[in-house]
């Protein structure tokens, strides 16, 4: 079933469908045109007449008596009340050629009446009309009847044709002609002319109106889009502002809710209490020139409801390097940041749960550590079970610091070790999860590599490294431990041929909490805590960590620490 498109759809204009088609100008129009042409061009010739008639009267009224020239007056006088009187928008462009033929007559008689008057020279206001109006042969009607009539004339004197009329019967004529023909092509020009300018009007309207159109749509993306958008001009004065910062900044609607209030309204640093200098705030910052991403302000007093926003700006210039002004766009980030907050006290809280337990078994461990009974074997199982116990209390120790906001606050205890036995040692814990998948682990062993450092925290870093290329890989993969070493430093090299990652996830690997996306929602557990806090152990130690990685080809863990402190 077809979907009928509304009437208000249709564009408001055929040039809006096709701009090459010019609409022919309406009935009313053209007639209207015709009345004004009518009534000037003949008023322009009776007012020439009339004062024909009154230089006669002053200046010589005897002399002047032919019944010819009072009748040549009072055709002209008669056509001309025509003129104003008659609806010539009824009567039509046809009836209206009788006007200047009759003007035509009237100049004959006047001419003929008074010959030393000059009145042939106003053939040219009939030419003039004729031409304009009634196209080519309007021209050479207007231009054949006064030819004919003056040779008439000129052969009903009793003298007949002579040689003192022949120039005025030639030169009148000709001076017609060339009226006629310039009037002509004038009006070709003057109609060429006008179709050029309403063809331009109609592109200029359908411009205009997909200019309203693209200003429609982009107010609706504009008011549509959960975030706010404010532009401003060079001078700080708002030009653009869509409803979701309107909203933010006045949620009553009362007052301004442009860069005015912006720049007025307090705003408060991280602890939601501090509030922003103004040299810091970032709308001064925005109207100072300077852009910047993700600053984050809240907005509302202490102690009241808050919003949080992220407020990103970037600056406008004319395309010649002029600053023009600038856009600012603000997120709600209120949800996001509470929701942190929230995951930080449930990891607080399930860590502190841990804790309690962990450290009733490793009491009891102790105590059985202690029991001369025990045979070796089995207090061999229960040291790794204690050491272990105990990288799980550093653990849980880090996830706390993690969970507080700020940064952990992990005492590093320097002192002899090998780097190839905490990996030998890594590797044997790792080994069990490793071959539940078919994963090979495969260590270049050379032989002690020893330097002073803090061995359990440097365990920790290796298990994570470890784990990791077991936990990501595929299954029956190959995981590579390598290590190459100076004088100066020794380098961890971990390799494995799992899933890879992107160069987007590994942007963010450092970060806390941060599990890719490829993993988030798989049964691959974690807390994204591991490469965070590995890092930083390893920076504390004077070292570096680096990660390489490409999509279903696997990744390589480069971990390099001084080989002294």
């Amino acid at each position: 079933m077809g979907v009928k498109r509304r009437q208000t759809d249709r564009p408001r204009s055929r040039a809006i469908a096709d701009e090459s088609v010019v609409e022919p100008p309406s009935r009313n129009a053209v007639t209207s045109a015709l009345g004004r042409s009518v009534f000037l061009s003949q008023i322009t010739l009776g007012a020439v007449v009339l004062i024909l008639v009154l230089c006669v009267q002053i200046f010589d009224a005897q002399s002047v008596s032919s019944p010819s020239f009072f009748i040549g007056v009072a055709v002209i006088f008669v056509v001309t009340g025509f003129a104003v009187i008659l609806p010539w928008h009824v009567i039509g462009k046809n009836a209206a050629i009788a006007l200047p033929l009759l003007d035509i007559a009237g100049i004959a008689f006047i001419r003929h009446g008074e010959p030393s008057l000059g009145a042939g020279v106003l053939f040219v206001f009939p030419v003039i009309w004729m031409s304009t109006h009634y196209g080519v042969w309007g021209a050479v009607l207007s231009t054949t009847i006064p030819t004919a009539l003056l040779v008439a004339g000129a052969l009903a004197d009793d003298g007949g044709v002579s040689l003192s009329s022949t120039p005025q019967l030639v030169t009148i004529p000709l001076i017609l002609a060339f009226v006629a023909t310039m009037t002509y092509q004038t009006r070709k020009r003057v109609a060429a002319h006008r179709v050029l300018l309403r063809q331009q009007t109609l592109q200029l309207e359908t411009v205009l109106e997909r200019s309203r159109l693209q200003q429609r749509l982009l107010d609706s993306i504009f008011n549509t889009v959960n975030f706010g958008i404010l532009a401003f001009d060079a001078n700080g004065n708002t030009t653009t502002s869509n409803s979701f910062h309107r909203r933010l900044v006045d949620p009553n609607g009362a007052g301004p809710s442009g860069i005015e209030k912006a720049v007025r309204d307090v705003v408060y640093q991280a602890d939601r209490e501090t509030p922003y200098v103004d040299s810091e705030r970032p709308y001064f910052r925005a109207l100072g020139g300077e852009s910047f991403d993700g600053i984050i302000v809240w907005l509302g007093e202490p102690g009241t409801e808050q919003t949080a926003l992220a407020v990103s700006a970037r600056q406008i210039d004319d395309g010649h390097g002029n600053w023009v002004g600038g856009v600012i766009v603000e997120s709600d980030i209120t949800a996001e940041i509470n929701a942190l907050k929230e995951r930080d006290v449930v990891v607080a809280a399930v860590s502190h749960e841990l804790r309690t337990p962990l450290t009733s078994i490793q009491g009891y461990i102790d105590l059985a550590l202690e029991d001369d009974a025990v045979g070796d074997g089995t207090r061999k199982m229960l040291e790794v079970a204690l050491a272990n116990s105990d990288r799980v209390l550093a653990i849980i120790a880090d996830l706390l610091g993690a969970a507080s906001g700020a940064d952990p606050a992990m005492t590093l205890t320097f002192a002899d070790c090998d780097l190839s036995e905490l990996v030998r040692r890594s590797i044997e814990a790792q080994r069990p999860a490793a071959e539940r998948r078919g994963i090979r682990l495969a260590f270049d062993d050379r032989g002690a590599v020893p330097l002073i450092a803090d061995g359990f925290r440097l365990r920790q870093v290796i298990d994570n490294l470890v784990s990791n290329a077991v936990k990501y890989n595929v299954d029956g993969g190959l995981v590579q431990i390598a290590i190459e070493a100076d004088a100066a430093e020794a380098e961890l090299i971990v390799v494995d041929t799992g899933r890879g990652m992107t160069a987007d996830e590994q942007s963010r690997l450092f970060e806390r909490f941060y599990r890719a996306a490829s993993v988030r929602d798989s049964p691959i557990d974690g807390t994204g805590l591991g490469l965070s806090i590995s890092r930083e152990i390893v920076l504390k130690h004077g070292g570096d960590i680096r990660i390489y990685s490409e999509v279903d080809e696997g990744t390589t863990a480069i971990v390099t620490i001084p080989r002294a402190p």
